[in-house]
């Protein structure tokens, strides 16, 4: 089926399928749709596209009821070793450093069946000094429940970072907003806590969640296992150490000695 339109301003109304009225082209004031199977396939409405919905409320809105849907997929089929890619773009006249260049947001609803941001991905261009660029993501999530009030933190960041007075370089960040209990756990084989941060008591746990109750900033826990409090070394490699201080410990296995320095000399702990 093919249409001739002359040149001009066309008044026309709906375009169907002659054998299938729930096919069809659907024409109204500043809306346009398409239309398969009595549902709206595509919809353009002002600015606004939606796909799957005749109704977009952003500027392109994809809408499924099925299952596992809505899916989109990027396929590159061409014989070269360049990935599908997404791209964000932010441009502006004025650039300046901490500029967000983009977000990934993620939302869903409360128990009340209110719609929640969950989390978010954010991207700043934390300097845009020319040869000096350098940009930070930062991973946030809502927390709540342990004071009551739920709120986005950033969980999590990576990137540029003042990590001095004058200097400056990357960092990966764990709880920079100090959120809470914002916990670090890695597990073994066989213990769940190998590692485990607290951070609402500034403690950090090996083999087990440090104990709240003890004023210690490291527990190390186990009954399988032993600790190397310090490093071994012979007393020629001692000696050579530079910068010691008060405290600074190894273990002398010329001596088979754990020992410490006081400031001045190298002292037998035992």
């Amino acid at each position: 089926m093919a249409y001739l339109y002359s040149k001009g301003n066309r008044l026309f109304g709906d375009i169907e399928f002659e054998d299938d009225t729930n096919t069809q082209i659907d024409f109204e004031d500043d809306y346009i749709a398409l239309v398969a199977g009595g549902s709206t396939i595509l919809a353009a409405s002002g600015s606004m596209v939606g796909i799957g919905t005749n109704e977009p409320k952003v500027n392109l809105e994809i809408l499924s009821t099925n299952s596992k849907e809505p899916v989109l997929s990027l396929v590159n089929i061409n014989d070269d070793s360049k990935p599908p890619m997404i791209q964000l773009h932010k441009e502006s006249e004025s650039p300046a450093d901490d500029d967000c260049l983009g977000s990934l947001e993620f939302y869903g609803m409360n128990a009340a069946g209110a719609e929640i941001k969950y989390a978010s991905i954010d991207v700043f261009s934390s300097d845009v000094t020319i040869d000096d660029e350098a940009g930070e993501v930062v991973f946030s999530a809502m927390i709540g429940g342990r004071t009551g009030n739920s709120s986005m933190t950033e969980c999590m960041t990576f990137g540029y970072e003042d990590t001095a007075a004058g200097q400056r370089g990357f960092a990966l960040v764990v709880n920079r907003q100090r959120g809470g209990d914002l916990d670090f756990m890695v597990n073994g084989d066989n213990m769940y806590n190998l590692i485990r941060t607290r951070a609402e008591n500034n403690q950090i746990g090996i083999g087990s969640a440090p104990d709240g109750n003890i004023g210690c900033i490291l527990h190390v826990v186990s009954t399988t296992k032993s600790s190397v409090p310090a490093p071994r070394m012979t007393t020629t490699e001692r000696n050579s150490l530079s910068n010691q201080v008060g405290g600074c410990m190894i273990y002398n296995i010329t001596t088979n000695k754990l020992q410490c320095y006081n400031g001045s000399s190298w002292q037998d702990c035992f």
